[in-house]
């Protein structure tokens, strides 16, 4: 391919900046804007330290038992409701915890215990360096970037960079963009 002109390049290098910016697909955008909302209202709650009390809910002793199986040993926990869905999210004073969260549903004042689902397979906190810019993480769980990183990333004020098996994404001031795909 011969390029006759800087202009040229100049268009195709802002076509290519535009794209790799885009959001996947429009199916996806969907889910990708449910994300964000449920990651901000969740987001709102704790900085209003607006928790649920767990303890009400009529199947209190089998959902705790579930939910410690997600439960990480060093991190604290806060539970904060949105509509019908019960988010755990951690924190703790070592730094920012990526790993782990979860969440379940509840149903007429009952957990529906086998939608208890963790952010991720495994327990991390990362220190928080106030002179970071942001944070890398992996996702092995969804394709995109979930809630609980819209969460992360408006908590902690540190934009957070998470690589999928779709692509490479950011993730700040609540809002995910697709940084870019990767190729098969």
């Amino acid at each position: 391919m011969t390029i006759k002109s800087s202009s040229t390049i100049v268009c195709l290098s802002l076509l290519l900046l535009l794209s790799s910016s885009v959001r996947v697909a429009l199916a996806q955008d969907r889910d990708l804007d449910d994300f964000e909302d449920l990651g901000r209202n969740v987001a709102d709650a704790i900085a209003s330290d607006t928790q649920f009390d767990i303890t009400k809910l009529g199947n209190y002793k089998n959902l705790r038992l579930a939910l410690l199986k997600q439960a990480c040993q060093y991190i604290d926990y806060g539970y904060y409701r949105i509509k019908d869905v019960v988010y755990m999210i951690g924190s703790s004073k070592q730094g920012v915890v990526i790993g782990r969260h979860a969440k379940f549903n509840v149903i007429k004042n009952e957990a529906n215990i086998e939608s208890v689902t963790a952010s991720a397979e495994d327990c991390l906190v990362i220190p928080n360096h106030p002179s970071s810019l942001g944070i890398t993480v992996t996702e092995k769980q969804s394709e995109t970037p979930t809630e609980f990183h819209v969460i992360t990333n408006l908590v902690n004020g540190k934009a957070l960079y998470v690589g999928t098996t779709k692509g490479n994404w950011r993730v700040v001031e609540g809002r995910i963009s697709l940084l870019e795909t990767h190729r098969l």
